[in-house]
């Protein structure tokens, strides 16, 4: 015969269950909408459980007998509760007195447990995009090396680096094939759509680096990374103080994506020596830059998050 189990036992597994019910929420909208199982929001869900079941307590046992009977009972979530507390407190004193609050915008819900950061996007480094390929962007090759060393510098700045990929069907409507404007390029799973091969060896040494995908569906052209899901997700996460953009090409997936960053409110620096350029007459690359100038893109030519200044 099963034992009962007792009051104390049920209230004390409260915020295990709510805890459990709120993590397998999240876990169906993230499979759901395909966004990327962010390990920082479990962490911020187990804190908050904890910490509001110790404040409830404490209130509660102020003013009913019942319940300071139960401070004992619960003196390990009283005790974790506490220390979370303590550091949340400590961290949003660090925001105000950093001017993240008095200098600028307050800080969403979703970013409540951690510091502003940069976003760089790593815009279509990919072997049909470089020499020799279907689609060979001029110079491609040369501002690779440049670009690695921006990231390894952006990572170790804090910022999140994700590298964007074409990553088409192979009947996807941008080919000459399905009437559209371009060479059957970067096919889902071919060797084209590879990154360039220092980028690979890259990931190798920084494999935390995020992926996401341009034009993966065959339902539009897609230009823009933040066409990905989960990228917009990343962007609405971290309401980021700056969204870096550079690769291939300012014409198409760079300028496409760096307007589409300006729907997050948020400063878009469209970095120049870091990005290449498909054709080569200047009047259509003095346009690239143009648009990008009058739709409120910083088209600037140095990269500086520690000093935070733009040359």
């Amino acid at each position: 015969m099963m034992n009962s189990i007792d009051t104390d036992t049920i209230i004390q597994s409260i915020p295990l269950y709510i805890g459990a019910l709120i993590l397998i929420i999240y876990a169906i909208h993230c499979k759901k909408n395909k966004y990327e199982f962010n390990s920082e929001h479990v962490y911020g869900i187990i804190e908050n459980c904890i910490a509001i079941t110790a404040a409830i307590v404490l209130i509660l046992a102020a003013y009913s007998e019942v319940f300071r009977r139960y401070i004992l009972e619960f003196k390990i979530y009283l005790a974790v509760g506490g220390v979370l507390i303590a550091v949340m407190a400590c961290k949003s004193l660090h925001r105000i007195f950093s001017n993240q609050y008095l200098g600028g915008r307050q800080t969403s819900n979703n970013s409540l447990f951690r510091e502003k950061k940069d976003l760089l996007i790593v815009v279509d480094l990919q072997r049909d995009f470089c020499k020799d390929g279907v689609l060979e962007t001029p110079n491609a090759d040369l501002i690779i090396p440049s670009i690695i060393d921006l990231i390894r510098s952006a990572s170790s700045d804090g910022c999140i680096v994700v590298l964007a990929r074409d990553w088409h069907p192979s009947n996807h409507k941008s080919y000459k094939e399905q009437g559209g404007p371009f060479e059957s390029h970067c096919v889902q799973g071919e060797s084209g759509a590879k990154f360039h091969p220092q980028i690979e060896d890259l990931l190798k040494e920084i494999p935390l680096l995020k992926i996401v995908d341009i034009g993966s569906k065959n339902t539009s052209e897609d230009y823009s990374a933040f066409d990905d899901p989960r990228l917009q997700q990343i962007a609405v996460d971290n309401d980021f103080r700056t969204i870096y953009v550079v690769g291939i090409a300012l014409e198409y997936c760079v300028l496409s994506t760096c307007l589409s960053g300006l729907r997050y409110n948020t400063p878009v620096v469209a970095l120049k020596p870091f990005i290449g350029v498909f054709g080569t007459d200047p009047i259509t690359i003095e346009k690239g830059w143009s648009t990008l100038a009058k739709a409120g893109v910083i088209c600037a030519d140095n990269y500086a998050p520690r000093q935070r200044k733009l040359a």
